[in-house]
């Protein structure tokens, strides 16, 4: 292995929120169960990213001697940094940010957690981490760990649970231990990464993951990911006071900044491409990537088109930006024509298989497309493509949806005309 530091591990928390929120992901950090005293066990740093630039000294009650009675100060360690250090702009760190800036810039360790401020690590989480890094270390000519995956649970008021990262890789990045190293190795830096700084607060662990997966898939002699099934290393806990719980339309004010993050990670794919010599035509990982994100970008287009149609009537209707309809309509437009490139290539099974994984296994949340299929789609390109702001919403306002359905669907057309009798039929 490459000499790496694993005599502990820093968990970064980008924060924003009041301290009794974040209150209980500090304390997660700080009662970690390391070991037995008489044995060797990790340190602990945690480095808190204070991104509330208007109060900077929120959270010094986590550096206090009143504080340091409750955990084991002498092998967990707790920084607040100030994240106007590292702002040139007026854009703020958000979670991207702060993440990448606390591990290159500030991490002491080598390998890092990151944590939400309103999300909380099991107790065993670092200890099972770093139990792995030191057994691998043992190993003679293993190669150096980019990453370790592990499972992460969500549930929310109605019990609903559900295990993230249990069979595959996480998108999220809470379900993964980083190396700093890595990172630093390809060049994941806040620049070359978040270069729209949208993107360091929405689709920022979408972005992040699906660079750091391309270059592992490539360098399989170089870098491995370890994908352990043996313990759960945190939970997403519902924020209701979160500014997603808080704005019913939030998903899709930010939708188009979260597809501009698929055609950042294109551009990526081709850098790394051309450093490192790969003809993109022949690059299976990247036409499969790019197939992924433009039926991303469908379902996206579609939700944002059916949330200005069906809430136009509603108490409080989404009107979105200027701004919100271009940069979605051009990102979704550049992805199609990106796959085109490839198109005859692609295996209709594959296509396929990508839906599903897109409906199952991402946040996307419509599910009837009205106007036809993907393929249709991809062949043939679609009139939302071409319009304007003021003609996104006129057009929307023809459209009528029932509780599942856009009516003016032919699947709907043609189901009422197979039930001609019923009442409704001609309507």
């Amino acid at each position: 292995m490459k000499d790496l530091n694993i005599d502990g591990i820093s968990i970064i928390v980008p924060s924003f929120s009041d301290v009794k929120t974040n209150s209980n992901s500090i304390w997660s950090c700080m009662k970690q169960q390391l070991g037995k005293l008489d044995e060797k066990h990790p340190k602990v740093e945690i480095i808190i990213m204070n991104d509330d630039i208007d109060h900077p000294d929120k959270y010094d009650i986590y550096n206090s001697d009143e504080m340091k009675q409750f955990y084991d100060s002498e092998n967990i360690t707790v920084r607040v940094v100030d994240n106007r250090k590292y702002m040139t702009d007026e854009w703020k760190l958000y979670q991207g940010g702060s993440r990448i800036f606390g591990t290159i810039k500030e991490a002491t360790y080598d390998y890092c957690i990151w944590l939400d401020d309103d999300d909380m690590l099991t107790p065993n989480a670092v200890r099972n981490y770093w139990d792995i890094l030191q057994d691998e270390a043992k190993k003679e000519n293993n190669l150096p760990i980019a990453c370790i995956g592990a499972t992460f649970r969500s549930f929310d008021s109605n019990h609903y649970q559900y295990d993230i990262g249990k069979d595959v890789f996480s998108i999220w990045v809470q379900g993964r231990l980083w190396c700093k190293q890595f990172c630093i190795e390809h060049g994941l830096t806040d620049e070359t990464i978040y270069k729209n700084k949208v993107n360091r607060r929405q689709g920022e662990d979408y972005l992040f993951v699906q660079m750091f997966d391309y270059c592992c898939e490539h360098e399989e002699d170089k870098w491995r990911r370890i994908m352990t099934k043996d313990f759960i290393c945190g939970f997403w806990v519902p924020n209701y006071n979160s500014l997603s719980r808080r704005d019913p339309y939030y998903g899709a004010h930010l939708s188009g900044s979260t597809m501009c993050s698929s055609n950042r990670i294109y551009e990526f794919m081709q850098e790394y491409n051309k450093k490192h010599n790969v003809e993109p035509r022949e690059d299976e990982i990247m036409k499969h990537k790019i197939l992924n994100m433009a039926v991303y970008s469908w379902f996206n287009l579609y939700d944002f088109i059916w949330t200005v149609g069906s809430t136009r009537t509603s108490e409080k209707p989404y009107k979105p930006l200027k701004e919100d309809w271009d940069l979605l309509r051009d990102s979704v437009g550049s992805l199609r024509e990106k796959l085109l490139y490839y198109w005859d290539e692609v295996q209709d099974n594959d296509v396929v298989d990508e839906i599903y994984k897109v409906m199952h296994r991402t946040d996307c949340k419509i599910r009837n497309i009205w106007e036809g299929t993907f393929f249709d789609y991809i062949n043939n390109g679609c009139k939302w493509l071409d319009y304007d702001y003021e003609t996104m919403l006129k057009e929307t306002e023809k459209l009528d949806f029932d509780d599942m359905n856009c009516k003016q669907s032919p699947k709907v057309k043609a189901w009422k005309a197979r039930h001609s009798t019923m009442d409704f039929a001609n309507k």
